[in-house]
């Protein structure tokens, strides 16, 4: 067999090799799951066990898509419906606020509070020698982490 014999050498293919290569060279772990949407994802997880999302959309190959999700406690979840609504809607706003802050997508910041996903895109102009820079993906990396901590630990003060 020759060298990079069974390799993706398609633009995808040669993407998804950089994310997987770069993740390995810093110590992430990483394992597929499968997806009908997307070309390729990945769960990422770090030394510490924080897990991200990482993955190539069909119809949008020209962006690499980093997620990360809080999900509330379950009595995190029992205090939140306890609260006044006001003072639930005030959190929720709080919230949004702070991710806003930090420049970072979101969903499912609403009522009832089920999953929080913060998302960062990296686009690729050109080809892939001149897109994808294992800094700019690590940036992202980072600020999705800062922004998943920071919500975590607005739950925990107000909600324990």
């Amino acid at each position: 067999m020759s060298e990079g014999a069974g390799r993706d050498e398609t633009f995808v293919g040669r993407i998804h090799d950089r994310v997987e290569h770069w993740l390995a060279q810093e110590g992430w772990e990483s394992r597929p799951l499968p997806s009908e949407t997307a070309l390729w994802v990945v769960v990422a997880s770090d030394t510490h066990g924080r897990r991200i999302l990482i993955s190539q959309s069909r119809g949008h190959e020209d962006r690499v898509l980093i997620e990360g999700r809080v999900v509330p406690s379950d009595g995190q979840s029992a205090r939140l419906i306890a609260m006044e609504q006001m003072d639930q809607q005030e959190m929720i706003w709080d919230i949004r606020m702070e991710i806003l802050r930090l420049g970072i997508d979101f969903s499912g910041v609403e009522l009832p509070l089920k999953r929080i996903i913060l998302a960062e895109s990296i686009y690729f102009e050109g080809g892939l020698d001149g897109a994808l820079a294992k800094d700019t993906f690590f940036q992202r990396i980072e600020q999705i982490r800062r922004g998943v901590a920071m919500v975590q630990l607005m739950l925990r003060r107000r909600l324990g």
